[in-house]
């Protein structure tokens, strides 16, 4: 459970994630279209 934690507090800090996060959000954005919002997910997760 304290890896857990650890992990959460990385990332609710780390500037990566919060860049990373935002340049999905701004993609989202400038495709806003449920197919792709769907596509640019799925391009994350795979």
């Amino acid at each position: 459970m304290a890896a857990l934690g650890e992990e959460l507090q990385r990332l609710l800090t780390d500037g990566g994630y919060r860049l990373a996060a935002k340049d999905v959000a701004g993609r989202l954005r400038s495709e806003y279209r449920p197919e792709a919002a769907a596509r640019i997910i799925a391009e994350l997760v795979g």
